[in-house]
């Protein structure tokens, strides 16, 4: 028996040969075509991934703020807030960062606790004059000055489910289609890349085809010229 254990035979914890599971013939296949379709192309590729994933990623959290503002609308009522605090986060980034509202509270007329606001900075305004990160009173930089007019949602005995600045809620509520816009970045980016791989194979494909004609031409060629002159050529 030979010492020699073949490649696709791993070694247990206990010394006896194990055969390891080899890729599945259709996978091995689909993963050649998929390197061969995108050769030379890998940037757009890339670029029809982040799309796709972009779109797809804030598509439900856009589709949720959106019903959640809708919900007020037939269940919700119209109220003040003279006390807002507003939380600002920093965004770093290349080139630069800059400052964002990320939270909203709010105590109200018969509330002991504070309310924090759903979907606040809906039209992500950045900031960009020098703040401390925080939770702070609002000014005009930040937004969300008092008198605060808050979209509220009460359950029976009175408490409050859900609460929304109007300025968001009317975001939401109006003319909006932030959700299909994702949508159709997520589709309209799978389907770029789709025909971006299926055109390139053909594109690889017929550049292999002409290739083996032009080698068989010039193969017939030089067959020809040996038997015409009885002489191979160096090529």
């Amino acid at each position: 028996m030979s010492g020699h254990i073949a490649d696709n035979v791993r070694v247990t914890a206990d010394r006896r040969p194990r055969r390891t599971q080899s890729m599945p013939g259709w996978a091995a296949r689909a993963g050649e075509w998929v390197a061969d379709a995108t050769e030379g192309i890998s940037w757009l590729i890339g670029l029809c991934v982040f799309v796709a994933g972009f779109g797809f990623v804030f598509f439900p959290i856009d589709l949720h703020d959106r019903n959640q503002a809708r919900a007020l609308q037939p269940h919700g009522e119209w109220v003040t807030a003279q006390e807002v605090q507003v939380r600002i986060d920093y965004v770093s980034g290349k080139g630069g960062g800059y400052s964002e509202v990320d939270g909203v509270r709010v105590r109200l007329d018969g509330t002991r606790d504070q309310v924090d606001l759903e979907n606040v900075n809906a039209e992500s305004d950045s900031i960009y004059e020098d703040i401390r990160n925080g939770w702070q009173d609002p000014t005009s930089v930040t937004g969300y000055e008092p008198p605060l007019t808050v979209r509220v949602q009460r359950s029976d005995d009175g408490a409050i489910v859900s609460a929304m600045a109007k300025d968001d809620y009317d975001y939401w509520t109006g003319d909006n289609n932030d959700p299909e816009i994702g949508l159709t970045l997520g589709i309209g980016g799978l389907t770029a890349l789709g025909v971006l791989l299926i055109l390139n194979g053909v594109r690889l494909s017929w550049q292999i085809r002409r290739g083996r004609v032009r080698r068989a031409q010039h193969e017939a060629g030089h067959r020809e010229r040996v038997a015409t002159t009885g002489k191979r050529s160096r090529s």
